[in-house]
């Protein structure tokens, strides 16, 4: 199961976080994995060189964490599209992702836990 968290100040994306992994198919060969990633990572990479915007990541084997420190209108779209992609690869794998949204103040990291 993908686990995504994501948190929200004002109505705005302010980060992610996404763990685990889908079970739909072996390692390499899952699609719903490969989605994610792709569309998690393109976010990642278009907070940083497009919206520019300071951001604190970690990326790792089934995980990914980002949270922005400041945001702009590019950010915020980059980040809504992101979400649009996830939640519609949820709509057709609901078994493989689950979406949790978070309305804080506090930073994403271990919202995945219930913490």
């Amino acid at each position: 199961m993908i686990n995504i968290a994501i948190s929200r100040k004002k109505g705005i994306i302010t980060g992610f976080e996404i763990s685990g992994h889908s079970t739909y198919a072996k390692p390499g060969k899952d699609i719903v994995c490969a989605a994610v990633s792709t569309l998690s990572q393109a976010a990642l990479m278009g907070l940083m060189q497009i919206a520019e915007v300071d951001i604190e990541h970690k990326v790792g084997n089934g995980y990914i964490y980002c949270e922005i420190t400041d945001s702009n209108d590019k950010a915020s779209t980059i980040l809504d599209t992101m979400l649009l992609g996830i939640t519609e690869i949820q709509r057709q794998y609901q078994d493989q992702i689950k979406i949790k949204e978070v309305v804080s103040n506090e930073k994403t990291v271990n919202k995945l836990r219930g913490s």
